[in-house]
């Protein structure tokens, strides 16, 4: 099939593929600066309940122990959908056990 003058118009120079190189280069710098402004580490997400799995994770625990911990009324938990479902732990159960963690540390 020949190429015809219309399809010549449309392909791109050299001239035109370094000015959009040139361009790419210059978003690219400016992106990778406000990239450098973020901090480097994500804040944790503090959520309003976790399940036992993320509970036990944040404590180096099991989830069973967490879920047997809910049972026994170590820590206050919801049971979400009655008995034989789910647990819900409230941050502030996160923030009980760390002050008692802070408690007893200068102890030992």
């Amino acid at each position: 099939m020949p190429v015809t003058l219309q399809d010549l118009q449309q392909i791109a120079t050299r001239a035109d593929l370094a000015d959009l190189r040139n361009e790419i280069k210059t978003m690219l710098l400016q992106f990778q600066e406000q990239l450098g402004n973020l901090p480097t580490s994500p804040q944790p997400v503090q959520k309003p309940f976790y399940s036992p799995k993320e509970f036990g994770a944040m404590l180096g625990v099991s989830r069973p122990v967490i879920n047997r911990w809910c049972q026994d009324g170590t820590i206050k938990a919801l049971q979400k959908g009655g008995r034989g479902c789910s647990w819900l732990i409230p941050h502030t159960e996160l923030e009980r056990l760390q002050r008692e963690a802070d408690d007893i540390a200068p102890k030992l």
